[in-house]
């Protein structure tokens, strides 16, 4: 699946979520690039460690969604992954559930 990593993600009321920009003052909207790398090159408490092979994927993914303007081309076992690496990263289902809204497709009612 190709995503846009550069897209911002929204609040529940559909505003950009605001947060301190990188390396310079101000803030940004938080991109979904920025919540990826963030949760896979991150440990949080009681977070069972990463193995090698896990550390080794956390590192390619990361390094293939660093590259702004470029779409982020990713497996169904790479949105796994950082789905898994997301949820241990962030406490918000906000988060959570925008990422899984860009992986699976929007929750439709019906």
């Amino acid at each position: 699946m190709r995503i846009n990593s550069d897209q911002v993600v929204l609040d529940y009321d559909g505003k950009p979520i605001e947060v301190p920009a990188l390396g310079a003052n101000g803030v940004d909207g938080l991109t979904l690039r920025r919540i990826i790398t963030q949760a896979l090159n991150s440990v949080s408490p009681g977070d069972k460690p990463l193995n090698a092979e896990q550390k080794l994927r956390a590192f390619q993914i990361s390094v293939r969604a660093s590259n702004p303007g470029k779409p982020l081309d990713l497996k169904v076992e790479d949105m796994a992954f950082i789905k898994e690496r997301v949820s241990a990263a962030y406490t918000s289902p906000l988060i959570y559930g925008r990422v899984c809204e860009v992986f699976d497709g929007p929750e439709t009612e019906e």
